[in-house]
This record gives structure tokens, sequence and C-alpha cells, in this order.
């Protein structure tokens, strides 16, 4: 099945033999097939998890994504406890990708996201196994700030969605990227956050491709 996706990638910098600093912008290489792009995702989350447990020695409890049919929860995972479900939801509100700003109010934003979690819900009944939500960008405007996360975790507590768990995942190239727990999360980590303290909050994802990296000689 065909799916659009939108720009991510950053600059990636080097220094030169001759001792130049030169930069370009490299785009990850997403798929054009929805399945692909699931699975490359579902694997870099996965993998970027696991390197941030393991400096504690722990492992991340999600393993081994594996399709499934058409028609049926996207992902199978194998979790300590057995086989699960990994479902998947781009985070894109409706806005094609070449008109998205890149300035937008994180409250509003979280609340997109906060309706997107329970229409995505909406379509199961509880399935029997352990169920996952992993929200993602594909898009450098779609990015989760913190703000628009914390907003979210407060949300959901407070809803109880289906799903045993929520995920979110910004890429940062093709095999890597910040991997963050939505739900259920630590009540000490909320603390007294107030949503409605940050109504006005807002922030910008710059463009990575607008960035200039600028020709330089290490000196001797």
């Amino acid at each position: 099945m065909g799916k659009p996706t939108g720009f991510s990638g950053g600059i990636r910098v080097q220094v030169n033999s001759d001792g130049t600093v030169t930069g370009a912008v490299e785009q990850i290489p997403f798929s054009k097939e929805k399945e692909e792009v699931e699975l490359m995702t579902a694997l870099a989350f996965i993998r970027s998890m696991n390197r941030e447990m393991n400096k504690t020695g722990d492992t991340f409890f999600i393993s081994d994504p594996r399709p499934n049919p058409e028609n049926d929860f996207d992902l199978s995972v194998t979790t300590p406890r057995g086989d699960a479900y990994l479902e998947m939801r781009e985070i894109q509100p409706g806005i094609p990708y070449d008109k998205a700003e890149t300035r937008f109010f994180s409250y509003e934003f979280a609340r997109m996201l906060r309706a997107a979690v329970h229409a995505k819900a909406e379509h199961y009944a509880h399935p029997g196994r352990e169920l996952f939500l992993l929200l993602y960008s594909t898009h450098y405007a779609f990015r989760l700030n913190e703000t628009a996360l914390m907003c979210l975790r407060c949300w959901l507590a407070a809803d109880k969605p289906l799903f045993n768990a929520v995920f979110c995942y910004d890429p940062l190239d093709a095999t890597e990227g910040v991997g963050r727990w939505v739900y259920p999360v630590p009540a000490e980590l909320m603390g007294d956050f107030d949503p409605e303290a940050v109504r006005g909050h807002w922030c910008i994802n710059l463009d990575p491709r607008k960035g200039v990296i600028e020709t330089t000689r290490k000196e001797v």
C-alpha cells in the first residue's frame, strides 16, 4: 500500500583530510510503501529505546516487530509476557507536508494527538493480547516538543485509553532517533504540570534543509 511521507533528516558534518569542515543535509530514505515505513520506524524506535536503556544495564521490553497481513493490527511484537500488537500512527495533522507551518502552539498540537490516540483506539475491541501504540513523525515540522508531550501525558493519564502503552518517536536518521514513553508514566514525572498554564506556548521546528554549513579550516 502506497504511503506519502514528509522530509526528515539532519546535517552530517565531517572533518576532511585537508582540515576543512563540511556538511550536507542527509534525508531519511523512507519507502513509498506503508508496511515498509512502519517496520523501519518500529525497528529504529526499539533500537533507540535500547540505546538509552542499555546505559543503565536495562533492555526495552518490546522486540522483534513483524508485519501482519492487511486489515489486521499493524505489527506483532515480542514481550516478556508473550506476543503483543503494535499499532502505528504517523503524527500528521491533516496538513500537506509542503504546507506545514514550522511554528505551532504546543497545547493545540497535543490536543490533535490526543484525539488521534482515541480515534485509533475506537477501531478495536480489546484484542486479547497487549496492544501498544507508537506515534511517529516523518516530517520535521511535526516533531513533538517537550511541552506538547507533557500535555499529552497529562490528558492520557486522565483518559486511560485502550492501549497498554503509548510511545512517540522522532527519527534522527534512518536507524536511530528519539523514543519517549507517553502513557502510562509515573506520577512524579508529571509533577504539578498543568496543560492550561501553557496554552500560549509555541514552538518552531527548523527545516534542516535551510541550515547552512560554512567550510572552515582547522588551525594547525
